[in-house]
């Protein structure tokens, strides 16, 4: 009995230690389903599952696309999401927001307090 505790206690604290590692970095992170945009069109505010960590977007503009691939470091694990200013070099017009990691694409939403 004393050796199964053992093993179990040991394989419980590597998990305990592999999720704390895992919480501590997850990339790429997720954009929220809300995207706002800017009335010019230049200014994007999109929500990423980061929980107060320290986020990287990487932006890639297309004619039709603007291509957002999200990551973040040191994110505590916590649901919950970070609000992320991307300046365009175009005004985003008809073009789609898309997820540069999954293909997923967002809808931007107009927002009169962006750009004031």
């Amino acid at each position: 009995m004393r050796a199964v505790r053992g093993s179990t206690i040991r394989i419980v604290v590597a998990g305990l230690v592999v999720l704390a590692l895992g919480g501590c970095y997850s990339d790429p992170a997720f954009i929220d389903d809300e995207i706002y945009v800017s009335p010019d069109g230049l200014l994007l505010n999109i929500g990423i599952g980061s929980c107060n960590a320290d986020i990287v977007v990487t932006v890639e503009e297309t004619a039709t696309e603007v291509i957002v691939t999200p990551s973040v470091e040191n994110d505590s694990g916590d649901d919950c999401a970070d609000g992320f200013l991307v300046t365009l070099a175009k005004p985003l017009g008809e073009r789609t927001v898309v997820d540069g990691r999954n293909g997923e694409t967002f809808d931007a939403v107009v927002s009169y307090e962006l750009g004031r």
